[in-house]
């Protein structure tokens, strides 16, 4: 990123050059510089009339620069980064993990490329998550219906709320969406199509709605490796993500993957209800096994 930024300052009209740098910053969702992704995407519209998604990006943007980090007047983020980079550069025998190939692949594009990475994925406890008895159709009425789980800790845009909602408009009678994390706001504006619930009682209440699902959909448009989607896969339920981030990258264990915004090919998937679970081991003490035979291979 640096380096087309420098190139970027020095060029501007060069639109090879712009569109780089933008695809860059779009990547990492991240503003490393002082030069503002404004700038730079607003660049990008002048010259290359043909990039249709640009104002959606800038959009997006827009908002993410508001609450992640939180910046209203002045971004702190060049600051951040160069200290952050002075920290983390030049370390000994250093070894970075992350839990996600997606999330690896990042890391070997930013200033911590000279470390060696390993992947480990995340796993959950198997003693609570797995296939658990409940008469949870009969609390919410849902008859024979076959239920489409959602679940997150809060619901916000990155989430995929706006998906729920617009499948419930388009998949039939026969289903049921259950959604879990809801505030008390969002369920207020929910179509009767959708059960919200604010939160469960306990990890095995969770469990038995993972467990009653005919399917877990996960339509996050940013994450690393959602722990949700394994704790579904543990309780014997596929899952659907879009691929985005890492999330493909469980959903494929069991589930599949569909392309990000395409509410068809969910529906498409979901009907089709023929998902093949692969070999998987998805408890977290074999996670803690993993790092510990890295640290002691390190030492």
């Amino acid at each position: 990123i640096k380096e087309y930024e420098y190139l970027f300052e020095h060029s501007k009209n060069d639109k090879d050059i712009t569109r780089t740098l933008a695809e860059l910053y779009r990547e990492t969702d991240q503003l490393y510089s002082s030069i503002s992704i404004y700038e730079v995407l607003s660049d990008l519209l002048d010259i290359e009339d043909e990039v249709a998604d640009v104002q959606s990006i800038l959009a997006e943007l827009n908002e993410q620069v508001k609450d992640y980090p939180a910046a209203f007047l002045l971004s702190r983020a060049e600051q951040n980064y160069q200290i952050k980079k002075s920290l983390f550069t030049g370390i000994n025998n250093l070894t970075i993990v992350t839990p996600s190939q997606w999330l690896a692949s990042l890391v070997k594009k930013s200033f911590l490329s000279e470390y060696h990475v390993e992947v480990i994925n995340n796993g959950v406890n198997t003693d609570i998550f797995k296939p658990t008895p409940s008469n949870i159709k009969n609390i919410y009425s849902i008859g024979n219906k076959k239920i489409i789980l959602g679940v997150a800790s809060i619901w916000d845009r990155r989430k995929g709320l706006e998906t729920f909602i617009e499948l419930s408009k388009q998949i039939e009678d026969d289903y049921k969406i259950i959604l879990i994390g809801l505030n008390k706001e969002q369920i207020k504006k929910l179509p009767n199509t959708i059960v919200g619930i604010e939160r469960t009682n306990s990890t095995k209440e969770l469990a038995e709605f993972y467990s009653v699902a005919d399917v877990f959909l996960n339509p996050t448009l940013e994450d690393n490796y959602p722990t949700t989607n394994i704790e579904a896969i543990a309780c014997g339920t596929p899952v659907i993500s879009y691929d985005t981030g890492g999330s493909g990258e469980s959903a494929i264990f069991y589930g599949s993957v569909v392309k990000k915004g395409d509410i068809t090919a969910i529906i498409q998937e979901i009907k089709r209800n023929e998902f093949k679970k692969q070999e998987c081991y998805i408890d977290y003490r074999l996670s803690v096994k993993k790092y510990c035979e890295l640290y002691l291979c390190q030492n």
